[in-house]
């Protein structure tokens, strides 16, 4: 019996040990199991991390653009508001100066209007004194109406010519 007995337990014992071996057979296809789902997740895992990479450098890459953006846009208003100044003081120089011919021309023009008469005046009072030297017996009333009216004529005649070319000259 012994040796029935022996032969059970070698038996048992080899079934145990086939029985082991089935086992570690399943352990080992299951540790393969792991070993590639381990190699998958790090691939998922790095290519997760390239893609989070490029999705932040893209980013980066969009913030400059707008940073340049917003930028050119305030540069072109700086640009915008200064040409505007400068325009709308130009604008203000000419209105000056248009303002100042204007009333430079009606101070001419109300000088030759107060002058010219006083010098036909003169010129008609000139010619009168002519008029009456020429007759003799005028002669003593045209001589005394003539130094005075001359004298003035000329006078006048100068500042009326000088007036009607300053006049002219702001046309």
């Amino acid at each position: 019996m012994e040796d029935s007995a022996q032969k059970n337990q070698i038996k048992e014992t080899v079934n145990q040990l086939y029985a082991l071996r089935a086992g570690l057979s399943l352990v080992d296809k299951e540790y393969d199991k792991s070993k590639k789902a381990e190699k998958t997740a790090e691939n998922k895992i790095a290519n997760s991390n390239e893609q989070r990479t490029t999705l932040f450098e893209s980013i980066n890459r969009l913030r400059e653009k707008i940073t340049k953006k917003e930028n050119k846009k305030q540069k072109d208003y700086h640009n915008y508001a200064s040409k505007v100044r400068q325009i709308n003081n130009q604008n203000a120089d000419i209105d000056g100066k248009i303002e100042k011919a204007t009333k430079q021309k009606k101070k001419d023009l109300k000088n030759i209007v107060i002058v010219a008469p006083i010098a036909l005046l003169c010129i008609v009072i000139c010619a009168l004194s002519a008029y009456f030297m020429s007759i003799p017996k005028l002669f003593v009333l045209g001589n005394l109406g003539l130094m005075p009216s001359v004298a003035a004529g000329i006078v006048l005649l100068i500042v009326t010519i000088v007036n009607c070319v300053s006049f002219s000259k702001c046309n």
